[in-house]
């Protein structure tokens, strides 16, 4: 995961939910940076049951890609650390 330095990841259960994607189905988990000021989304990842496929719709918009596409393009331009 990826993170700005001093800051908390979560998620919140009550937003997660099934979404339909190009015919099959997939549950989302979304992560939000967690600030004394606010909540602030990040990504939200899809993941379909039945083969563990992962999409990611991150937070510059358009079309959600796949886990691979994601990490390519966050190793290409992300300011973001890594966590662990």
């Amino acid at each position: 995961m990826y993170a700005t330095p001093g800051r908390k990841v979560t998620t919140i259960p009550s937003s997660d939910h099934q979404s339909l994607i190009e015919g099959q189905c997939y549950w989302s988990v979304t992560l939000f940076e967690d600030t004394p000021e606010k909540y602030t989304r990040w990504n939200e990842f899809y993941i379909r049951d039945k083969d563990k496929h992962v999409l990611v719709d991150d937070i510059t918009g358009g079309d959600p890609m796949t886990l691979k596409q994601w990490r390519a393009q966050q190793k290409r331009g992300s300011s973001y650390q890594s966590f662990k």
